[in-house]
């Protein structure tokens, strides 16, 4: 945890506390064509008195993925639910995961991932490429009294994506956009 605290402070610009949220969970991506495990680490950060919500992905043992994103004054309880959702694709592999760490209340993330092609309009003696249709992963699990949950994905997108954190009853907690994604940021 201590080196996942030096990556997490470098992407909030300093250093921070942290304490882990929940349980590791792992799963299995294919690299280079092999099976790599990978693993989730989620933490609950302060730094200058704002609190976060922090990921750290390992492919391998390796570092390769960090997230982070603001829940509010590090002092109060935050007003609302809130999620963070982030996918990783290590270097090597077509497939990645979805990692999703919430606050109290939330129990899934529904992501909505739009195919990476979209359609293409025919030419002469060329038929037309229909559109592939979006399709929707459920990020799940459990962990105290919010989520950590990590899900593997083939073939996972890189254009942006939406997704939506839901409690135990399925209602809608928060929204949540995923920008395009660029490549592992350790």
């Amino acid at each position: 945890w201590y080196d996942d605290g030096q990556l997490i402070g470098r992407r909030l610009g300093g250093p921070v506390e942290l304490v882990q949220a929940g349980p590791v969970r792992s799963a299995s991506v294919g690299v280079n064509g092999r099976p790599t495990k990978v693993e989730l680490r989620a933490y609950e950060v302060v730094r200058g008195g704002t609190r976060y919500l922090a990921t750290v992905v390992r492919s391998g043992g390796a570092a390769t993925c960090t997230d982070t994103a603001i829940v509010g004054p590090a002092d109060s309880v935050p007003a609302k639910p809130v999620a963070l959702v982030a996918r990783c694709i290590p270097r090597g592999s077509t497939g990645g995961v979805l990692a999703a760490v919430g606050t109290r209340g939330v129990r899934s993330v529904l992501v909505t991932l739009a195919p990476a092609t979209p359609a293409a309009p025919g030419r002469p003696g060329v038929p037309s490429r229909p559109a592939q249709p979006a399709r929707t992963v459920s990020v799940t699990g459990a962990s105290g009294s919010g989520l950590v949950a990590l899900t593997a994905v083939s073939q996972l997108p890189t254009n942006p994506a939406s997704a939506v954190a839901r409690d135990v009853g399925n209602h809608q907690l928060d929204r949540v956009s995923l920008p395009a994604y660029k490549a592992p940021r350790p």
